[in-house]
C-alpha cells in the first residue's frame, strides 16, 4: 500500500499554481486572475448542475487583500480565497457559483475584482450563456482526447472543482485534492439509465477515492463554496487503511454497500454504474469496476437501494492522480438487474454463501442531513450562490477510533502542510500527524475538530463490519462535546 502514496508528487497546500490556463491571465496593476476555463464561457448541452462555475486562482507578491464578484452589474459579493483544504485546495484558488435558478436566458456578465496588499486593483470579466430550455441529451458519449484545449471542456462536460488540463489521453486533473469533480449529464435525467467511464491511476493517495456518482445536481449547504456533496449513490474504490474496497455511499446515508478491489498505479479501469426505479422514494443503484484489459465483467459487483434522486453523472477523484478517457451515457428500457442486490437474500440479509457481500452500515445519519432530494427553498440572491438549506443538527465527529461516523461519506480536510506521499488524502482527524513536515502550518480545518459541518464515514468497528455499541455512542459523545464548545 504504501507504493502507492510515493507514485504521487509532493503537493503542499499553500503552493503556488502549477502552470497557467492557455490565454486566461491578463497582465494588471494588481493581483493576477488566472481563469482555469477562460473568461468566455459556453452555454455547453444543458444544465450538470445547478450552479456555472467559474474556477481560477488570484495571486500577488504583496498578497491579495479583498476578492469579490459581481453578477450583470450588481452590487459586488466578497468570495473567499483558498486554501481552505476543501474545494479550493490551493492559496488563492476561488470557485465562483453562479445560481442557474431564476437566470434569464441569454448572456450574463460576471466582474472579478482583486486589490493586493498595496492597493493596486485588478479586474477581469467572464460571460456565460444561459438556456434554461436546454436539457443534456440522453443517450450521450464523448471523448475527452479529443478536445482541444481546457476552455472546450465545458462543450462536453462541467468542471465542478478543480484544475483539469487536457491531454492527448483525455482529462487530467493537475493538482490532486479534495473531490475533483467533473459533471456530465443534465439534472433532469431520470432513472433508468447507465453510464460508463475509463480512467487511468497515476497516483492514490490514503483514503482517496476514484469512481462514478449518479443523481448529480449540485453542491449544497452554509459553507462558501457549499460543500455538502447530496447524490444518488457514488460508487468508487477507496483506499482504506485496512485496504482497498468498492463502495456504493451516499451523502445522508452513509456507505450501504461494500467488498473488496484493488486499483493499480499505471492501470486503466472501466466503471459502470446504473441506476433503476425501485418503487416509492426508492431508486436501486449498481456498479461494477474492471482493468480495461479484461472483459468486462457478465454481472453487478454491487447493489443497493438508495433514494431516488435526479441528476447528472459525476466524476469523483478525492486525493488521486486521474485522467478520464471517455464517457457514455444510455437510457436502459428494463432494470439493469431484476433480482435483489447483489449479495443480498431476498430478506434483505447478506447471502450466508456470498463472502464478497457486505454488511450494510447500520449507523444511523444524524438529523442535520439535509434532504438530498429537496431542492432549496425560495429564490437565491442572482448575484450570491445560494448556500442552500443549513443543517439542523451538530456536526459530525470522527470517532477516536480513527473511523468516521454513519453521517455519510468520509469528507474531512485534507492536511495543508502533507504531501500527497505522505497523506494528501488522509484526514487529519483519522491518523497521526507524523508525517507533517516541522515547518508546515497545519490546516486550521483539522478533521478531528467537530465543528465543522461534514458527514463522514460509517463507525464500523472493522471495515464493512456490523458497528460495536461503542463506535455507534462516540459520534453522539463527540457532537455533545461540540455543543459545549460552541
Amino acid at each position: 500500500m504504501a507504493g502507492w502514496a510515493h507514485a504521487l508528487a509532493a503537493c503542499s497546500a499553500d503552493t503556488e499554481p502549477v502552470g497557467r490556463s492557455e490565454g486566461a491571465s491578463v497582465a494588471c496593476d494588481g493581483p493576477t486572475i488566472d481563469l482555469w476555463y477562460g473568461d468566455a464561457l459556453p452555454a455547453g448541452l444543458g444544465h450538470p448542475q445547478r450552479w456555472v462555475s467559474i474556477l481560477g486562482n488570484v495571486s500577488d507578491p504583496d498578497g491579495v487583500s479583498s476578492f469579490e464578484s459581481s453578477l450583470d452589474g450588481s452590487p459586488f459579493v466578497a468570495r473567499p480565497l483558498g486554501r481552505d483544504a476543501l474545494r479550493l485546495q490551493s492559496r488563492g484558488d476561488f470557485n465562483v457559483g453562479i445560481d442557474r435558478t431564476g437566470l434569464a436566458d441569454g448572456t450574463h456578465t460576471v466582474e472579478l475584482r482583486a486589490e493586493d496588499g498595496a492597493g493596486g486593483v485588478c479586474t477581469r470579466t467572464v460571460t456565460f450563456e444561459h438556456d434554461g430550455s436546454a436539457e443534456w441529451p440522453l443517450p450521450f458519449s464523448a471523448r475527452f482526447d479529443a478536445l482541444s484545449s481546457a476552455t472546450s471542456i465545458p462543450t462536453v462536460a462541467q468542471p465542478v472543482d478543480g484544475r483539469w488540463e487536457v491531454t492527448s489521453s483525455g482529462l487530467r486533473i493537475v493538482e490532486p485534492g479534495y473531490d475533483r469533480l467533473v459533471a456530465v449529464g443534465d439534472t433532469d435525467w431520470r432513472p433508468p439509465y447507465q453510464a460508463r467511464a475509463s480512467v487511468t491511476i497515476h497516483g492514490f493517495g490514503e483514503w482517496g477515492g476514484i469512481g462514478v456518482a449518479a443523481g448529480w445536481r449540485g453542491h449544497e449547504g452554509m459553507d462558501e463554496p457549499p460543500t455538502d456533496w447530496p447524490v444518488g449513490g457514488l460508487a468508487w474504490v477507496r483506499n482504506k487503511t485496512s485496504g482497498q474496497e468498492l463502495e456504493i455511499t451516499t451523502f445522508d446515508e452513509g456507505t450501504v454497500q461494500t467488498r473488496p478491489y484493488m486499483l493499480e498505479a499505471g492501470e486503466t479501469y472501466v466503471f459502470r454504474v446504473a441506476a433503476d426505479p425501485a418503487g416509492g422514494t426508492r431508486m436501486r443503484v449498481h456498479a461494477k469496476v474492471w482493468n480495461a484489459a479484461d472483459p468486462e465483467p457478465a454481472g453487478w459487483l454491487l447493489s443497493a437501494d438508495v433514494r431516488h434522486r435526479t441528476g447528472s453523472v459525476l466524476l469523483v477523484a478525492h486525493a488521486a492522480e486521474v485522467t478520464w478517457h471517455d464517457f457514455e451515457a444510455t437510457p436502459t428500457v428494463a432494470p439493469a438487474d431484476a433480482g435483489v442486490p447483489h449479495g443480498m437474500s431476498d430478506a434483505g440479509t447478506p447471502d450466508a454463501g456470498t463472502p464478497d457481500a457486505a454488511t450494510p452500515d447500520a449507523g444511523t445519519p444524524d438529523a442535520g442531513t439535509p434532504d438530498a432530494g429537496t431542492p432549496d427553498a425560495g429564490t437565491p440572491d442572482a448575484g450570491t450562490p445560494d448556500a442552500g438549506t443549513p443543517d439542523a443538527g451538530e456536526p459530525d465527529a470522527a470517532t477516536d477510533a480513527g473511523t468516521p461516523d454513519a453521517g455519510g461519506r468520509d469528507g474531512g480536510p485534507l492536511d495543508a502542510g502533507r504531501s500527497l506521499d505522505a497523506a494528501v488524502a488522509r484526514d487529519v482527524g483519522h491518523a497521526p500527524d507524523a508525517s507533517l513536515p516541522s515547518d508546515a502550518e497545519p490546516s486550521p480545518d483539522a478533521g478531528a475538530d467537530a465543528g465543522r459541518k461534514k458527514k463522514r464515514l460509517s463507525g464500523c468497528a472493522a471495515a464493512g463490519g456490523t458497528p460495536s455499541s461503542a463506535a455507534w455512542l462516540l459520534p453522539l459523545l463527540f457532537a455533545a462535546l461540540a455543543r459545549r464548545r460552541r
